[in-house]
Protein backbone atom coordinates (compact mmCIF):
# COMPACT_ATOMS: atom_id res chain seq x y z
CA UNK A 1 0.00 0.00 0.00
CA UNK A 2 1.09 3.48 -0.26
CA UNK A 3 0.98 6.22 2.20
CA UNK A 4 -1.62 9.05 1.73
CA UNK A 5 1.24 11.55 1.99
CA UNK A 6 2.75 10.20 -1.09
CA UNK A 7 -0.01 9.88 -3.38
CA UNK A 8 -1.04 13.39 -5.75
CA UNK A 9 -4.08 15.19 -4.46
CA UNK A 10 -6.75 15.69 -6.67
CA UNK A 11 -5.88 19.25 -7.45
CA UNK A 12 -2.34 17.81 -8.87
CA UNK A 13 -3.93 15.14 -10.60
CA UNK A 14 -6.09 18.16 -12.50
CA UNK A 15 -2.97 19.78 -13.06
CA UNK A 16 -1.51 17.06 -14.88
CA UNK A 17 -4.66 16.32 -16.89
CA UNK A 18 -4.62 19.89 -17.72
CA UNK A 19 -1.28 19.81 -19.19
CA UNK A 20 -1.62 16.33 -20.98
CA UNK A 21 -4.45 18.04 -23.07
CA UNK A 22 -2.40 21.30 -23.49
CA UNK A 23 0.14 19.47 -24.93
CA UNK A 24 -2.00 17.45 -27.18
CA UNK A 25 -3.62 20.32 -28.28
CA UNK A 26 0.15 21.40 -29.30
CA UNK A 27 1.10 18.78 -31.20
CA UNK A 28 -2.09 18.60 -33.22
CA UNK A 29 -1.63 21.79 -34.35
CA UNK A 30 2.10 21.64 -34.99
CA UNK A 31 1.06 18.54 -37.44
CA UNK A 32 -1.61 20.30 -39.04
CA UNK A 33 0.58 23.30 -39.86
CA UNK A 34 3.36 20.57 -41.10
CA UNK A 35 0.81 18.90 -43.03
CA UNK A 36 -0.84 21.79 -44.66
CA UNK A 37 2.22 23.36 -45.75
CA UNK A 38 5.58 21.78 -47.20
CA UNK A 39 8.94 23.30 -45.90
CA UNK A 40 9.89 24.48 -48.72
CA UNK A 41 8.09 26.67 -51.32
CA UNK A 42 6.18 25.81 -54.10
CA UNK A 43 6.42 26.86 -58.04
CA UNK A 44 4.77 29.17 -59.38
CA UNK A 45 4.41 26.94 -62.79
CA UNK A 46 4.06 22.60 -62.28
CA UNK A 47 7.03 20.82 -63.48
CA UNK A 48 6.55 20.09 -67.36
CA UNK A 49 10.06 18.43 -68.12
CA UNK A 50 13.85 18.80 -66.59
CA UNK A 51 16.96 18.83 -67.87
CA UNK A 52 19.13 16.65 -66.20
CA UNK A 53 22.72 17.45 -65.19
CA UNK A 54 25.35 14.61 -64.41
CA UNK A 55 27.45 16.28 -61.42
CA UNK A 56 30.46 13.32 -62.60
CA UNK A 57 33.84 15.60 -62.82
CA UNK A 58 32.60 18.74 -62.05
CA UNK A 59 34.41 20.88 -59.66
CA UNK A 60 32.48 22.19 -55.96
CA UNK A 61 31.97 25.43 -57.00
CA UNK A 62 30.04 24.42 -60.57
CA UNK A 63 27.81 22.00 -58.75
CA UNK A 64 27.35 24.76 -56.01
CA UNK A 65 27.01 27.36 -59.17
CA UNK A 66 24.55 24.55 -60.86
CA UNK A 67 22.30 24.33 -57.58
CA UNK A 68 22.19 27.97 -57.25
CA UNK A 69 20.83 28.23 -60.79
CA UNK A 70 18.25 25.35 -60.12
CA UNK A 71 16.92 27.11 -57.32
CA UNK A 72 16.45 30.35 -59.26
CA UNK A 73 14.75 29.02 -61.74
CA UNK A 74 12.41 26.76 -59.63
CA UNK A 75 11.18 29.54 -58.14
CA UNK A 76 8.90 29.86 -61.51
CA UNK A 77 9.20 26.14 -62.77
CA UNK A 78 11.70 23.86 -61.53
CA UNK A 79 13.68 22.68 -64.67
CA UNK A 80 17.03 21.01 -63.59
CA UNK A 81 17.45 17.70 -61.85
CA UNK A 82 21.07 16.80 -60.75
CA UNK A 83 22.14 13.43 -60.93
CA UNK A 84 25.37 11.57 -60.10
CA UNK A 85 26.58 10.20 -63.33
CA UNK A 86 25.15 9.78 -67.08
CA UNK A 87 24.03 6.23 -66.57
CA UNK A 88 20.94 7.86 -64.00
CA UNK A 89 18.73 5.93 -66.10
CA UNK A 90 19.90 2.57 -65.17
CA UNK A 91 22.02 3.43 -61.40
CA UNK A 92 20.97 2.21 -58.33
CA UNK A 93 23.61 3.92 -56.60
CA UNK A 94 22.43 7.67 -56.26
CA UNK A 95 18.45 8.64 -54.51
CA UNK A 96 18.45 11.07 -56.91
CA UNK A 97 18.72 9.14 -60.09
CA UNK A 98 16.44 6.65 -58.43
CA UNK A 99 13.50 9.05 -57.66
CA UNK A 100 13.90 10.70 -61.24
CA UNK A 101 13.69 7.04 -62.56
CA UNK A 102 10.37 6.54 -60.18
CA UNK A 103 8.89 10.12 -61.57
CA UNK A 104 10.03 8.77 -65.16
CA UNK A 105 7.59 5.38 -65.18
CA UNK A 106 4.65 6.64 -62.18
CA UNK A 107 4.58 10.26 -63.64
CA UNK A 108 5.92 10.19 -66.75
CA UNK A 109 8.23 13.18 -66.46
CA UNK A 110 9.86 14.58 -69.41
CA UNK A 111 13.47 14.18 -69.35
CA UNK A 112 15.70 16.00 -71.42
CA UNK A 113 19.01 14.91 -71.59
CA UNK A 114 20.54 17.65 -74.02
CA UNK A 115 22.33 19.11 -71.08
CA UNK A 116 23.55 15.66 -68.50
CA UNK A 117 27.37 16.62 -69.56
CA UNK A 118 27.28 20.02 -70.52
CA UNK A 119 29.86 22.51 -69.52
CA UNK A 120 28.99 24.84 -66.84
CA UNK A 121 28.83 28.10 -69.58
CA UNK A 122 26.69 26.25 -72.07
CA UNK A 123 23.96 25.54 -68.93
CA UNK A 124 24.24 29.28 -67.85
CA UNK A 125 24.27 30.13 -71.36
CA UNK A 126 20.51 28.36 -71.58
CA UNK A 127 19.21 30.22 -68.57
Amino acid sequence: LVPDAMLPSPLQLGACDMFGHVAGLFIAVVALAVSASPPYPSSAEPVSSLYVLSEAGRSDEELLCLDSLAGNSARQRPQLYRVSGADWATSTSDSYSVFLQGMVSAHEAVVLPSLLQASLEEIVAKF
